[in-house]
């Protein structure tokens, strides 16, 4: 519920008159809820047909932001059952002439929705198409026809899934484009969790990796880089051979790895979890194989971006044979602090 009220400056030429900004914004502006990206367009006009300007008093409250006549947040979740109030003053001026007005905004809980929705810094249900749900950021999907589609037949929830068929015709960008909050701050929780489904083990196998070109090629150099495979061998070796069975990740201090085998043709959840500075691998809700010890920053493609589907070149060997659905990366919240169920549907926004 929004409530405002009004304190205003009326002096020209040094008397009173009727040339201070009027404001046209409804006083009662209604409630929110919680984990919506909340933008409001404030009006006032001015009796003499000047333009009129608007200007915060004192601080806006963090998250907020004003960019000519509107307030842009997105605003976090009350616990349920309760409301968040927050407070901010805005200045519609004309010349030397000004009018304040005190604003609150009631934020409600919005309810079934996701804790930590206000973390996620990209969501892919994966729906035929590369929408992200968080409003973040969406897929670049060049020439996808040559090594990547997307599936009706196969997918875990919804109605599509992303195939690749492990061709490497022609060059194929599928990534989640740069940006700078893919660079996950040391001392910092998170959670990368997609859906797979593969049905072979493979010579090189590069599921995920982060960019370190322009043009789309990657390297496990990059000392804060994350790369995700399902060629490795058992007990997480590298070891070329028949017996790669294993999934396995290599991130800032060190690699983890499955004891599952992730090529039987059957949908499986896979969670990189990082808790008060320890990594872990979760595959379908279970804790597997090593946990690695690293609080320093991790890099999701800060600068080129996030691939998903091969590795360095488009060799045939570097490229994935399988389906994702789902996919998430929460920054700020571990989610999974122990063993758990995989979720039973897809994931959502808020």
């Amino acid at each position: 519920m929004i409530h405002q009220q009004s304190t205003q400056t009326r002096f020209f030429g040094g008397q009173s008159d009727d040339a201070t900004p009027v404001w046209v914004t409804a006083s009662d502006l209604g409630s929110v809820p919680g984990y919506s990206s909340y933008a409001q367009t404030f009006v006032a006009t001015s009796p003499i047909s000047a333009p009129v300007t608007f200007s915060v008093v004192d601080a806006l409250p963090s998250g907020f932001l004003l960019s000519g006549n509107t307030i842009t947040a997105l605003l976090s979740n009350p616990p349920e059952g309760s409301t968040r109030t927050y407070n901010f003053t805005l200045r519609a001026s004309t010349g030397d002439l000004k009018d304040d007005r005190p604003f609150t905004l009631v934020v409600t809980h919005a309810a079934n929705s996701d804790p930590y929705a206000d973390k996620v810094k990209f969501l892919y249900n994966l729906n035929g198409d590369y929408t992200d749900r968080s409003g973040q950021r969406n897929l670049v999907a060049l020439n996808t026809g040559a090594n990547a589609g997307v599936s009706t037949t196969e997918k875990k929830f919804g109605t599509h899934s992303l195939w690749f068929n492990g061709s490497s015709a022609g060059a194929v960008d599928i990534r989640i484009p740069a940006s700078s909050d893919l660079l996950i701050p040391a001392d910092t929780d998170y959670c990368f969790e997609f859906w797979m489904r593969a049905s072979l083990p493979q010579s090189f196998g590069c599921m995920m990796i982060t960019a370190a070109t322009a043009s789309g090629a990657g390297s496990t150099e990059i000392a804060n880089s994350v790369n995700i495979l399902n060629w490795t061998g058992a007990s997480g070796s590298t070891a070329s051979g028949t017996a790669r069975t294993t999934l396995s990740a290599f991130i800032p201090g060190g690699q983890l790895w499955t004891t599952s085998n992730p090529n039987d043709s059957v949908w499986h959840h896979v969670a990189i979890v990082r808790q008060s500075g320890v990594t872990k691998l979760y595959f379908d809700g279970v804790a597997q194989g090593p946990s690695v010890t690293n609080s320093g920053t991790v890099d999701f493609g800060q600068q080129y971006g996030f691939l998903i589907g091969r590795y360095i070149n488009f060799a045939i060997n570097n490229i994935y044979i399988g389906y994702y659905d789902d996919m998430r990366l929460t920054v700020g919240a571990a989610r999974y602090v122990a063993n758990f169920t995989p979720p039973t549907t897809e994931f959502a926004f808020p």
